[in-house]
């Protein structure tokens, strides 16, 4: 069986977000025309797919961002890119992460933009998939002060391009990157996990450690560790 985090209680996490989306949709219509003013009635981000003809793409390929505001309207995010997925909306609410790409040629890689769908950018350019970003709490790493906090994400890549201990498939693995340059490095970006089976679907737990998944001998496990890839730690199956 494959564990992650977000295959866990899936069914109950499925009930809740049906249940806040109809709880969202009966708020915006008692609220009607006042909407815009009411305090706690917020938007919903989620991604939509269609099937491609499979003489041409991939079923499934085609995904987009769709914002769905209280008062019904849909807005779609990612015009103009073939492939938007997995968003992960910033602390503060403005910002949103996620995985795409813009021609059936490119390699999946991270972008943000603003929570409009504007001031979209692409994160990284590295020469495997990156998918999976995560926002992590600010860091300073500037030694001995440690006075400068840095914007981080993590994310799951390939850029390795080397394959899984099985040798079926390129081997993906987390990484940490700042969003902002510091004065004698530049921008950084690390690998923060080397596990020869895979791991995936990252998420940071409330103490900011964090919660992925590794395909460990054959099965898999839940594991957590620090956002700079130290105090590797089991956290639930085979390890």
């Amino acid at each position: 069986t494959h564990v992650t985090p977000r295959s866990i209680c899936r069914s109950n996490w499925l009930a809740v977000i049906i249940l806040m989306a109809a709880m969202s949709l009966i708020a915006s219509v008692v609220t009607a025309s006042a909407v815009t003013g009411s305090m706690g009635v917020k938007p919903i981000l989620f991604v939509q797919e269609r099937v491609g003809d499979p003489a041409h793409e991939p079923a499934g390929s085609l995904s987009r961002l769709v914002r769905l505001d209280p008062d019904g309207t849909l807005t779609i995010l990612s015009e103009g890119m073939l492939n938007a997925a997995q968003p992960d909306v910033s602390f503060d609410g403005r910002t949103i992460l996620f995985a795409g790409r813009e021609h059936a040629a490119d390699s999946w890689q991270i972008w943000r933009m603003a929570l409009d769908g504007t001031s979209r950018q692409q994160l990284t350019d590295l020469p495997g998939d990156a998918r999976e970003p995560i926002w992590l709490a600010p860091a300073a790493i500037n030694s001995p002060t440690f006075d400068r906090r840095l914007p981080w994400i993590s994310f799951v890549s390939t850029a390795a391009g080397v394959l899984d201990d099985r040798g079926r498939e390129p081997l993906p693995n987390l990484y940490a990157m700042s969003l902002e340059e510091t004065p004698d490095r530049g921008q950084i970006r690390w690998q923060t996990t080397y596990d020869l089976g895979g791991n995936g679907a990252p998420t940071v737990l409330r103490d900011g450690r964090i919660l992925y998944s590794a395909r460990q001998r054959g099965g898999w496990a839940l594991m957590t560790i620090s956002w700079a890839g130290e105090n590797l730690n089991s956290f639930y199956g085979s390890h």
